[in-house]
């Protein structure tokens, strides 16, 4: 993942496209959070280690600043209380607002 990122959100898939994830990014959004969305469809190695660094069973998950928030049902959860955008003032500043502010990373491959 990109330490240069502001807030990460390792998944399967592309912003763009709806899912399960879609209440998810739906928060993330109405926050103004920037998204960067690390894709890691193409190795599933990627979820294992992930899953198993992060403690957390399930895809998508959410990172702020490195620490993990939860999955798709803790961001809205955090969104309908308010803590979301407390969550993210506290972590990012109360300036980190970048509304429409959305990528997607792509791993690379160690070389062999």
């Amino acid at each position: 993942m990109s330490s240069e990122s502001r807030r990460e959100e390792p998944h399967e898939r592309r912003p763009a496209q709806p899912d399960q994830g879609d209440h998810r990014d739906r928060a993330l959004r109405a926050a103004e959070a920037p998204i960067a969305a690390v894709d890691i469809l193409p190795n599933p190695e990627y979820r294992k280690e992930l899953s198993a660094l992060s403690g957390w069973p399930t895809i998508p998950q959410v990172f702020v600043k490195g620490e993990l928030i939860g999955g798709a049902d803790i961001v809205q959860e955090l969104a309908m209380s308010g803590e979301l955008v407390e969550k993210l003032q506290d972590a990012l500043g109360a300036d980190y607002r970048a509304p429409g502010e959305e990528k997607t990373l792509a791993l690379a491959e160690a070389a062999a």
